[in-house]
């Protein structure tokens, strides 16, 4: 650990010199990425400490941060401690304790939220179970407005949207506020999709809600509202013998869908396909399992570390580490440029390479998130920052994100009725500065250099090209003044 006590004098441009001192304690860290989640159009990522970050859009509230405000950047959550796993569904977050309750933020409009309202949080909150906490909870899943628990003892929780039926309930229609729970014990894992459910019972697979994809493996495209078996290949028996699954949870209206099944040897894939994110080398839909076959098209995939399914793709990291997607890639969420679109898995990409050393990996709504052991990487749709990169800028192949490592505590800092922020704070790119409309913005260096300057119309976008160190930002306006400090890591 690392620490610095710096001493800021700062003189103003007025006829009258004022000396400001500014004490800041520094300490530097780092961080280990240890399990990632991608949303429609943000991201979650849990650290070794059980600390959670966020970044993208944040229009409800989804990065738990206490305000609306997108970041373009990591940015850790306040609030939240000891998390064991997270995962994002539309708009929304969700995040386990080690202790086994759950914590929710974001937008609430269908009750996926789960504490027995239908308001938007901005920080998280608990979900709330028969006058207290849901607790005993072993995994959690988020899904495109519903959400679902398994808990140690084997029983299943859901709440949120039911308007296909996803929440198993024998009806369609509405949604629930609070966590129901109709079946009984003996559940092993949950995963929830676009309008649809799918949950381990024993050995076997069972889905209900939202069938229009043939996401069900039921051999039709009817939706059903309770839990039943989901067919294997033949449609003569039952999918058993499951090591993973992942379901699609931003599909087309949120009633359609993909699933990838790893059987432990092999993969298997069933439901929509318009892009080929089956990866069974056409773009047919299905509404049973397939072989989801290798690059060439010749034989089946062979066992893997980890698969995920996004709006229109998937992605894969095979048993060696390495990275692969299929499907739709108007975006860039295949991490490979040199394809439009593939129904066979191609080589994710980064810097012209085929990435390696993968062991987790996330799709989003038209992105994708891979931890390797060399760090975080994303590539696609960054409209919202939900990249992580600093930017707003598509990316057709993977690049590498930044957990900024530094605490900041600032002992003293300066305000004179004119408001004053940033964010992200401390940054490694791009910041934006907000304060009062008509303020005028100063930018200093730590022996007193001007910087940057201009007007600020409420909020003042900061792109320097310096080197890594504390900046002295002021806002001025009618007399008034505020300043903070800015702190740039390279």
């Amino acid at each position: 650990m690392l620490a610095y006590e710096l001493f800021l004098l700062y003189f103003n441009t007025m006829k009258e010199r004022i000396t400001i001192l500014l004490l800041v304690s520094l300490s530097v860290f780092s961080v280990e990425i240890i399990d990632i989640a991608a949303g429609f159009d943000h991201s979650l990522a849990l650290d070794e400490s059980g600390n959670v970050w966020g970044w993208g859009s944040n229009s409800f509230g989804q990065l738990g941060l206490g305000d609306t405000l997108q970041r373009h950047e990591p940015v850790m959550i306040d609030g939240l401690s000891n998390i064991a796993d997270v995962s994002a569904g539309y708009c929304f977050s969700v995040a386990l304790s080690e202790g086994g309750q759950i914590f929710t933020w974001g937008l609430n409009d269908q009750g996926q939220l789960g504490d027995g309202s239908t308001e938007n949080r901005w920080t998280p909150v608990n979900v709330r179970y028969g006058g207290g906490f849901l607790s005993g909870i072993s995994g959690i899943s988020a899904g495109a407005e519903h959400t679902m628990a398994v808990t140690t003892a084997g029983e299943i929780y859901l709440w949120g949207s039911n308007i296909f039926g996803q929440l198993g309930i024998g009806s369609a229609g509405g949604f629930e506020i609070l966590p129901v729970t109709p079946w009984g014990s003996d559940w092993e894992r949950v995963e929830a999709g676009a309008g649809f459910s799918l949950a381990v019972r024993g050995d076997s697979l069972l889905s209900w809600g939202s069938g229009e994809s043939g996401q069900l493996s039921n051999d039709t495209t009817l939706s059903r509202n309770t839990p039943e078996y989901a067919l294997n290949s033949d449609g003569m028996g039952v999918i058993t013998g499951i090591a993973d699954i992942a379901a699609s949870k931003f599909g087309i209206f949120w009633s359609n869908g993909h699933v990838l099944c790893d059987y432990g040897t092999d993969i298997h894939a069933w439901g929509r396909n318009s892009y080929g994110q089956l990866g069974i080398g056409t773009e047919d839909r299905i509404s049973l399992p397939s072989d989801v076959l290798d690059p060439d098209g010749d034989s089946s995939f062979g066992s893997i570390l980890d698969i995920s399914a996004g709006k229109e793709h998937s992605a894969i990291i095979s048993s060696d580490g390495l990275v692969w997607s299929m499907g739709d890639n108007y975006y860039g969420m295949l991490g490979n440029p040199y394809y439009s679109e593939s129904s066979l898995p191609v080589p994710v990409l980064s810097d012209g390479s085929q990435l390696t050393e993968g062991h987790i990996i996330s799709c989003g709504g038209n992105f994708t998130m891979i931890l390797t052991d060399s760090g975080l990487y994303a590539t696609g749709l960054n409209n919202r920052g939900q990249l992580g990169d600093g930017t707003t800028g598509i990316r057709t192949q993977a690049v590498q994100i930044t957990f900024i490592p530094l605490e900041v505590e600032e002992e003293h800092a300066i305000y004179e009725s004119i408001s004053l922020s940033l964010h992200p704070n401390p940054f490694n790119s791009t910041t934006n500065i907000e304060t009062t409309p008509g303020a005028y913005i100063q930018i200093f260096d730590i022996i007193g250099n001007l910087v940057a300057e201009g007007e600020s119309y409420g909020i003042f976008v900061w792109n320097p090209d310096l080197p890594s160190g504390v900046y002295h930002v002021t806002a001025t306006q009618d007399g008034k003044r505020a300043t903070l400090k800015a702190v740039l890591i390279r």
